[in-house]
């Protein structure tokens, strides 16, 4: 479920809401930055972009340059540019572009619901863009642009964006770009809770635009988070502003580039140049890429069809640093880290391909984590003891997904489920988002975060004969108790399924017998 909540809105007042309307920060060089502030001083962009009030010698990220952004934006709010809603509210938001009208709500988006992947995301994020959002947002205290959402169309949201373009606009006008603006407030109580309410009942929310900003604006919160433990999740840094547009609105237009010259080749040469890393077919009319790794290219008052080749296409095993690694190590670490990534000219001894939906469950057998057999080849071996988590697979992802197969049945009659979260935060999440109490109701033994029974410590070691599934990560003699016991390592998923069934068990028969 989504959380979008109303906010209390600091917004420009109605007589220059046209002056003070701007473009993203991130469509601008900083030449043309100075030229439109200059152009228009009322721009917010002066605020997007507080370079623009400095001497071009300034470097454009420095702590003084997001102070005096800070500074402007609370000028602006004292001296009656910006107003500031004291009731939690929704607008309505419509744009009119060339005869073409879009409508969304801009409300806030929850950063768990970012962190949890409610929020999706179709693009990674450069740390340097971030790092230049994170100072501007962290020194403003302030949300100052809006994350371009998607969503599936709700017939209950349309319904009161429909009502509320009843009444007269807060603002109204065409900027000078020729594009209408045109905003409607929605603060009756009945309204909201019907929006809030029909928001949480949607499971998936896209990003259309802002990764940058959005990543930003997740690791400021992340920040205000360690330096207040006791949060309670109701602090505005939880959230961050957004737009959402219903899917049956959107238009995706085409992502095209200029290449100014040829870098010194002749046609030919170039031709020649692209054909080393793409399959390349003349065609009679304009190409519109139709699947990943596809490309147009007019060159030479002709149009090709660009397909890549296999050797350019990313298949390292080895994952490249993405937003959610770094997500992650924000906030976790004190001191500097770095990401290391393949060179660009790597060279590969050879190319394995692993088609993953054909994979069937694997489990390690005893006494090694490199026995492995598929679970078909063993399913129905009896087991006494279950061990869900550890620091190995006890992250939340993991234990919902246990969660997901136990909700709605009991573990096995003579066999010990035991849950064990890798951290207290994830024993936290665990206990907002209800696994625990799945957990309890399915007869588990849910632990404090604790290595436990998989060094043979305590709660579950194993007597004489006896044998577990473990999420764990070894499984050599002895290792979770008596030396005449077995350990059979596996997923989460299986875990669970061989907790209900009583005996090592594939996932999808737990899902064809509730079916």
């Amino acid at each position: 479920m989504a959380v979008i909540r109303p906010f209390e809105c600091v917004r420009p007042a109605e007589k220059v809401a046209d002056r003070v309307a701007a473009l993203p920060y991130d469509v601008y060089d900083s030449k043309e930055a100075r030229a439109e502030v200059e152009r228009e001083p009322l721009s917010f962009l002066k605020i997007d972009r507080a370079e623009t009030q400095f001497d071009e010698s300034v470097d454009m990220y420095s702590e003084h340059v997001y102070k005096k952004a800070h500074d402007m934006l609370l000028e602006a709010i004292d001296d009656g540019t910006f107003i500031t809603d004291k009731d939690k509210a929704y607008y309505v938001y419509e744009l009119t572009m060339d005869g073409r009208t879009q409508t969304g709500i801009v409300a806030c988006a929850s950063i768990d619901d970012y962190l949890n992947n409610v929020i999706k995301k179709h693009e990674n994020t450069r740390a340097d863009k971030e790092l230049d959002r994170i100072n501007h947002v962290d020194t403003c205290s302030a949300q100052t642009g809006p994350i371009f959402l998607a969503y599936r169309a709700n017939a209950v949201i349309s319904a009161e964006v429909a009502k509320a373009k009843q009444e007269k606009p807060v603002y109204s006008f065409t900027a000078v770009d020729g594009i209408r603006h045109q905003v409607w407030k929605i603060s009756s109580k009945e309204s909201v809770e019907a929006i809030e309410n029909a928001f949480a009942g949607i499971n998936q929310i896209y990003i259309a635009d802002g990764h940058h900003r959005a990543a930003s604006a997740v690791k400021v919160g992340l920040r205000r988070r360690e330096a207040n433990p006791g949060y309670t999740g109701k602090e505005e840094f939880n959230y961050f502003l957004s737009v959402l547009f219903p899917d049956e609105e959107l238009m995706i237009m085409p992502y095209n580039r200029v290449v100014k010259d040829l870098n010194g080749l002749s046609e030919e040469e170039f031709m020649a140049k692209i054909k080393d890393k793409f399959t390349v077919s003349e065609s009679s009319t304009q190409v519109a890429p139709s699947k990943k790794g596809e490309f147009g290219m007019y060159l030479g008052k002709k149009w090709y069809t660009l397909t890549a080749k296999e050797e350019i296409l990313s298949s390292d095993p080895v994952f490249p640093v993405d937003e959610k690694t770094v997500e992650y190590v924000f906030g976790r670490v004190d001191r500097p880290w770095t990401a290391y990534e393949a060179d660009p000219d790597a060279e590969y001894e050879r190319t394995v391909e692993i088609d993953l939906s054909a994979l069937e469950p694997t489990v390690s057998l005893p006494h090694l984590p490199s026995n492995t057999k598929v679970v078909s080849e063993v399913k129905g071996l009896p087991i006494q003891q279950v061990l869900i988590g550890s620091c190995t697979n006890g992250r939340i992802s993991d234990l919902r997904q246990a969660a997901e197969i136990l909700q709605g049945h009991h573990v096995h009659d003579g066999v010990r489920c035991i849950v064990i979260p890798a951290t207290q935060q994830v024993s936290l999440d665990c206990i907002k988002e209800g696994l625990t109490e799945i957990f309890i109701e399915a007869g588990c033994a849910v632990s404090t975060p604790t290595c436990g029974p998989c060094l043979g410590g305590h709660m579950g070691c194993m007597c004489e004969g006896e044998r577990a599934v473990a999420t764990t990560n070894r499984n050599f003699v002895g290792r979770m108790g008596h030396v005449k016991s077995e350990v059979i390592l596996a997923s989460p998923a299986v875990a669970a399924a061989s907790a209900i069934m009583g005996c090592v068990a594939d996932p999808g028969d737990i899902a064809k017998e509730a079916q």
